[in-house]
């Protein structure tokens, strides 16, 4: 079973660059990955920071955000 944010995103894409992309999700044509454990723990620590619960398409985007940008 595949772990998602929200019905249409998947954990797996998220990371720029070929040489960290799994060689299994490279060959899917993935070029963005994530680690599952790295997604959750910044996932429930950013939820944790809010004044109120955001929904599944903020905290998807900004997972997306920090995947892109600072992971």
């Amino acid at each position: 079973m595949q772990r998602s944010l929200g019905p249409k995103i998947p954990l797996r894409w998220l990371r720029p660059s070929p040489a960290l992309v799994p060689a299994k999700a490279a060959k899917a044509g993935l070029k963005y990955f994530i680690e599952v454990f790295i997604a959750i723990e910044f996932t429930e620590a950013w939820i944790a920071s809010q004044e109120e619960k955001p929904s599944q398409s903020a905290i998807c985007q900004r997972l997306i955000e920090y995947a892109t940008n600072d992971a």
